[in-house]
């Protein structure tokens, strides 16, 4: 009889411990005072009817610090500098691109680390305006000072600084709050539309890649893509409101669908016992039959 029980537990025991965890919640668990710094490298291709412009890339490091947590939440500062190796290879660089040498964005988030608000928003709108000052000439027409006054009044408001201006913490902080699972999960969602107002329907997919809390490891990634059934119907609407006829629309609307294509994916790498980020992958492809733009992000903390 105790041999009976013994086997039994054996297997329970064993079985128990064999089952591969196929869930994971994305949340933060961070400390006043820590500091983090993780080195980004931002990448630009663009081509343009079967002319390919040479790629933009740059490297920077992000300095993160926990300045605060409540039970509301999170305040984080994220500072921008140029790793030294490259400030010693192109010392100009720093007159040249304030924005990523000391520029310094503070914000919240809440409990679970998903992003709040900027609170310095106007510090950073006015680094990233200064930024495209040192890059015009110093006699400018009326027309283009006009133009840059129209800029400072377009984004002259948190909103717009929030959607325009912090990319990488967008990025950073768009899993937290999530249920990751192995099975994933879809749902819809939209890209801004180059012909209208109105959003281009998009699917977003989300999963969990693999999870192992003895190794304090967890990978998921989340992907966006045109949802071509609905966006089907938004380019027929779009076209009747062109007063293109209808016996035209099913071929124009084909035509479009073939030649668009917008997609991005994440690739992120977790500890799930502080919530920190160890590795991200972001690749984002807007394409045309005249134009195809590729923009990639990796962050890796150092």
């Amino acid at each position: 009889m105790k041999s009976a029980a013994t086997l039994f537990l054996f297997f329970v025991y064993n079985f128990a411990f064999a089952q591969t965890d196929t869930s994971y919640n994305c949340i933060a668990r961070w400390k006043k005072g820590e500091e983090k710094i993780i080195l980004i490298t931002h990448t630009v291709e663009n081509n343009r009817e079967g002319n390919t412009e040479p790629p933009f890339e740059l490297s920077y490091e992000a300095h993160i610090r926990v300045t605060d947590s409540t039970e509301e939440g999170y305040t984080l500062k994220w500072v921008f500098h140029l790793p030294q190796e490259v400030k010693k290879a192109n010392p100009l660089m720093v007159l040249a691109m304030p924005v990523y040498e000391g520029m310094q964005m503070i914000f919240k988030t809440d409990r679970n680390g998903v992003f709040k608000e900027l609170i310095n928003w106007k510090e950073v709108k006015d680094t990233y305006l200064k930024m495209m000052m040192v890059s015009l000439p110093r006699n400018l027409d009326d027309s283009t000072k006009k133009a840059i006054e129209k800029s400072n009044e377009m984004f002259n408001s948190r909103e717009m600084a929030e959607s325009s201006f912090i990319n990488e913490i967008q990025l950073y902080h768009a899993p937290f709050g999530t249920f990751f699972t192995l099975n994933g999960n879809t749902f819809p969602a939209s890209f801004p539309s180059p012909f209208t107002s109105e959003p281009i329907p998009a699917l977003v997919s989300e999963k969990l890649l693999s999870l192992s809390k003895t190794a304090d490891h967890v990978s998921f990634n989340i992907g966006q893509d045109i949802d071509l059934d609905n966006a089907t119907s938004f380019i027929k609407g779009m076209l009747k409101k062109m007063d293109i006829p209808d016996d035209s629309l099913t071929v124009m609307t084909n035509g479009l669908l073939s030649t668009i294509r917008m997609k991005d994916h994440r690739e992120y790498q977790f500890s799930p016992s502080t919530g920190w980020l160890k590795k991200l992958v972001f690749q984002k492809t807007a394409a045309t039959d005249q134009f195809n733009k590729k923009e990639s992000f990796v962050f890796e903390m150092k």
